[in-house]
């Protein structure tokens, strides 16, 4: 059941897209973020003519007033399945913990089919990084087919069989693309081998997906950027702990752009309904060697 409580920022009232809207987008703002059709995700269906009758007012007028709310403040309305969604609903509405942030996606059930789902799905930008993983595998097992991110696990699936189907193809046609030298096993570039030794992580899996988002990065950012941000977040709470990203989630996500305060948070889960650590489990972080604190003369 959702919480009978709605959270609103008092900043509301000075934010600059708020202040521009009529007293009427106003009343209608604020009706949209508390009202019972509301959740606790921030995507949900909303009846436009239940509004209307909360409003004591007609069907036409709240749709006009809508389109304005959704233009100003960046709000989406998907007319045809009837869902309204917030893009920043976690800025204002952060999980208390895991076991709250996975009770807030059962709410995902009672949302109507939409293309919005997937913006939900994907959209990141204000929640914390220990739900990222939390928010992609609970969409994934509830919406299915609406997942970005499971078309393109799906896409490299099959490129990765129809690889696997061509050198078959060819090994039974006598096709010896090296010359009659033996095949071998195409070696990873020097730079990436040291970013996979850096990253010191218990998810350190997939290493030929690591490998293609690796390419696709270094083409717009310092390769030895990453290496260094892969290092520190190897060290991190964050990244020694059970909810660390794996390699190829790590760098798609661009995290050696991430505030480092936020590696060092400490992910915790509740047993018996009581919240312990994760990272004390997995023992400390090693302190640095005393050869690397030495300063050369």
């Amino acid at each position: 059941m959702a919480s009978k409580y709605r959270k609103i920022d008092p900043r509301i009232w000075s934010d600059e897209g708020f202040a521009k809207l009529e007293p009427d987008c106003k009343l209608l703002a604020i009706y949209c973020l508390t009202c019972s059709q509301c959740n606790r995700i921030g995507i949900f269906r909303f009846s436009v003519g239940m509004a209307a009758e909360d409003l004591h007012t007609v069907s036409d007028t709240v749709s006009k007033l809508l389109d304005r709310v959704c233009h100003t403040l960046e709000w989406k309305f998907d007319k045809s399945s009837k869902v309204l969604y917030f893009p920043t609903w976690w800025k204002y509405n952060h999980p208390d913990n895991h076991k709250h942030f996975s009770g807030c996606l059962t709410d995902a059930h009672d949302v109507p089919k939409t293309e919005l789902l997937k913006d939900f799905a994907s959209n990141v930008e204000h929640l914390g990084i220990q739900y990222h993983d939390e928010l992609r595998n609970g969409m994934a097992y509830r919406i299915g087919d609406c997942m970005p991110y499971q078309e393109q696990e799906q896409e490299q699936e099959q490129e990765q069989e129809q690889e696997s189907n061509t050198c078959v193809a060819r090994r039974h046609a006598g096709d010896d693309s090296t010359n009659g030298r033996s095949h071998k096993r195409d070696e990873y570039p020097e730079a990436f081998e040291r970013f996979w030794t850096a990253y010191r992580s218990v998810r350190k899996v997939k290493k030929g997906d690591a490998l293609k988002a690796w390419k696709d990065a270094i083409k717009t950012d310092d390769p030895e950027k990453i290496i260094q941000a892969a290092a520190e977040y190897g060290l991190s709470p964050m990244g020694t702990s059970p909810y660390g990203q794996m390699p190829a989630v790590w760098i798609r996500g661009r995290c050696w752009d991430d505030d480092r305060a936020a590696w060092n948070v400490r992910p915790v889960v509740c047993v018996n309904g009581k919240p312990q650590p994760i990272v004390e489990k997995l023992g400390p972080v090693p302190p640095p060697r005393e050869k690397d604190r030495s300063v050369k003369p």
